[in-house]
């Protein structure tokens, strides 16, 4: 007997299962799926034991005929496409069909369905590993009402390796919140062990969608973002990301949609990541959901088994749009805030313009000189003019969560006579200072890189190099000499000056000021690098990144170094430039730049309190 032999049709399509069927969330994605595909508006989907035991989801959809409920069951079943050429014009997830063979080979299923054709009548079927064990008419509303038992129970080497009940309810949770932020006007219901957890209504907007799911608290706390590129093929970004001060300790609140499905892609993961990467701190991770629309010719849904990951034509632009109308978004939202503040009272507003500039949320107080009118009055123990020391009695609608920065300013201006005082230099490292009953830590390097590329950021092409003493000869491999020759020059306007000497080697003739005494072979092959990694890029957008990294490593090697002993004159004046310094909370590498200890804090440590 040979040693090849056919599988029984069966066992087969069991092991064929795994492609699709890996764990209980991704029965649930394609049963809801189904759902939304058959035109539902009312969606609930039960759990129990995690889906280990059970998966049941029910619809009020058109519900299917008697002869499509049997032929879901079988082999290559599908309402989606008929040939090889309907892949490339896939809109739909797939209505009662593909996944439906697989699921039912490894469970135990129980489809009930009302077809919307006036009769009211419908049909049950019970199958069971992949056979049919029985069927009979039943009556009833229109829609579908499907339960997926004892999942894996004939096949144990797949069952034991499902991981803890609390990590796939975790998986399942996550994709139904997808599906919920992806379909605003359908009404999702979410139960576990028959407990509700989500009740989530149709909708009009995002916003109001994110509430349902994490609470009025989350939602605030979000901002609108918006991008496109009509030339890459009618690209559009919008979606929702959350304020820099909101900040997860996790990715799981990071969802991205092409075309209104739920994937997952972690070169998009990271683009997010670069867009937040001056505004939060390490190892933490914003909340965004953002919907990528674009001509379904430039991606392709078909290169993973559950549909879950994608392939773009031109990932590089993607990334690139989803940076950019990321830190678009951000750059709105301190002055969006402020001006909310502004619009409360007309003496407000005619004291907020007086101190344009002053009031930082980081530093709580400014590190700048309070005007006169302002201060002399409060010395003598007075209010200042036009205010009324009091909490509004109301507030505009939409303003609501503005009124805790609101609050703050006020207590900005009651206490401004204080003038902040520097208490010394610790480490020789970091900036101390002692303002309004708390304790403000600065760290010089990274306050100071900060100051230095904005200051940098309007000369990024009009830098003039210094001509080096001797020129430094670097030696490339010739990937590397070609793609740093192919910009030179972008490296030429802003001061850095090179050309080859030699077969792949150059020599670097001028460095921008400051850089003169830098390891200039390692700048040079860091550029490189840079260069390579970012070739996906059109030039545009590889252009901006390109002055991005390199005037961030020019401010970074320029700046103050931890160990540098500071004067009082330098440590005043380096207070003064970061409290005008626009991004001034992070430094370029999204390290923060700020540390303050509120005196409470202080006297806790104390037990003073």
């Amino acid at each position: 007997m040979g040693k090849i032999h056919v599988l029984p049709s069966v066992e087969a399509q069991k092991i064929a299962a795994g492609e699709v069927v890996e764990r209980p969330a991704s029965v649930v994605k394609e049963l809801v799926e189904n759902s939304i595909d058959a035109g539902a508006s009312s969606i609930s989907l039960y759990l129990e034991k995690s889906g280990k035991t059970l998966i049941r989801v029910v619809d009020d959809g058109c519900g299917m005929a008697r002869d499509d409920a049997r032929t879901c069951f079988l082999t290559h079943a599908t309402s989606k496409i008929r040939s090889l050429s309907d892949l490339e014009k896939i809109s739909s997830f797939g209505f009662r069909g593909e996944a439906m063979s697989s699921i039912s080979s490894v469970s135990k299923v129980e489809l009930s369905t009302v077809e919307n054709n006036g009769s009211g009548v419908g049909v049950r079927i019970l199958h069971e590993g992949g056979k049919v064990i029985d069927e009979k008419e039943i009556a009833g509303p229109i829609g579908t009402d499907i339960k997926i038992k004892d999942l894996f129970y004939n096949t144990p080497v797949r069952k034991k390796f499902l991981k803890q009940d609390e990590t796939e309810w975790n998986q399942s949770q996550q994709l139904f919140q997808a599906l919920c932020l992806s379909h605003l006007g359908i009404n999702f219901r979410l139960y576990r062990d028959g407990k509700k957890i989500i009740n989530a209504p149709a909708v009009d907007s995002l916003h109001d969608r994110v509430a349902q799911i994490w609470g009025h608290d989350f939602s605030g706390n979000m901002c609108s973002l918006r991008g496109e590129r009509s030339r890459d093929g009618n690209l559009k970004i919008s979606g929702i990301t959350s304020h820099p001060r909101f900040y997860r300790y996790g990715r799981q609140q990071i969802f991205f949609f092409v075309n209104g499905r739920w994937i997952k892609n972690q070169q998009l993961s990271r683009s997010v990541l670069k867009g937040y990467q001056r505004s939060i701190p390490e190892k933490r991770f914003p909340a965004s959901a953002i919907f990528i629309e674009l001509d379904s010719d430039l991606v392709d849904v078909n290169v993973h088994p559950r549909k879950e990951e994608v392939m773009f034509r031109r990932p590089g632009v993607i990334e690139a749009l989803i940076q950019d109308s990321i830190q678009g978004a951000l750059e709105e939202i301190t002055s969006k805030d402020l001006e909310a503040a502004r619009s409360l009272s007309p003496a407000f507003s005619e004291r907020v313009e007086q101190a344009e500039g002053v009031f930082d949320e980081v530093f709580e107080q400014p590190f700048v000189q309070v005007v006169s009118e302002v201060q002399k009055p409060l010395q003598q123990g007075a209010t200042p003019p036009g205010f009324v020391m009091k909490q509004p009695q109301s507030f505009a609608k939409g303003f609501q969560q503005t009124e805790a920065v609101v609050q703050k300013v006020f207590e900005e201006v009651a206490e401004c006579a204080a003038v902040p005082r520097v208490v010394g230099q610790l480490l020789g490292t970091y900036i101390v200072v002692e303002k309004d009953n708390a304790l403000v830590i600065i760290d010089q390097h990274a306050a100071h890189e900060r100051i230095l590329y904005e200051r940098m950021r309007p000369q990024f092409e009009k830098m003039e190099g210094v001509q080096l003493l001797f020129p430094a000869v670097v030696e490339l491999s010739g990937s590397q000499c070609d793609a740093l020759l192919s910009e030179q020059e972008i490296f030429s306007k802003s001061g850095i000056n090179f050309e080859r000497f030699g077969t792949n080697t150059v020599r670097v003739s001028s460095m921008p000021h400051g850089l003169q005494q830098t390891d200039v072979a390692a700048f040079i092959l860091e550029m490189c690098e840079f260069i390579m990694e970012h070739e996906r890029l059109d030039k545009d957008d590889f252009r901006k990144r390109l002055h991005e990294h390199m005037h961030g490593q020019i401010a970074c090697k320029s700046a103050i170094k931890a160990g540098d002993s500071l004067s009082s004159t330098m440590m005043s004046q380096i207070i003064e430039d970061l409290a005008k310094s626009d991004n001034r909370h992070m430094c370029v590498h999204g390290r923060p730049t700020t540390w303050r200890i509120e005196r409470r804090e202080l006297e806790k440590r104390f037990r003073r309190s």
